[in-house]
């Protein structure tokens, strides 16, 4: 595995852990359970908040940019997540993308 694998691995496993899942560290994860049932318009720009806010948290090794998340069907998201390893300002802004269904995933 790749350095930037192992970072996209990573931001994945914050995105999909819901809180309260990690017995040991309860705050560990990202709270989207909560906005699977709003319309997609209405969760979108909250769910990207609640990303960023948890990758900032959790993968102190990055910085991000504007995260994206695109309803794709009903409990279906398509998340981006342009991120770069901290202090490389050289470096170019790499995309994780993933796509989240809360019926198969969560």
């Amino acid at each position: 595995m790749t350095d930037y694998a192992d970072i996209e691995q990573e931001i994945r496993t914050i995105i999909m852990t819901p809180l309260g899942s990690v017995p040991t560290n309860p705050l560990k994860g990202c709270d989207l359970l909560p906005l699977i049932d709003l319309p997609g318009e209405q969760a979108a720009p909250l769910a990207a908040q609640r990303i960023y806010d948890a990758l900032a948290l959790w993968v102190q090794r990055i910085e991000l940019g504007t995260v994206s998340v695109q309803p794709v069907a009903v409990h279906h998201w398509r998340v981006l997540v342009p991120w770069r390893v901290k202090d490389d300002v050289l470096a170019e802004f790499q995309t994780a993308e993933f796509d989240i269904d809360f019926v198969k995933d969560i």
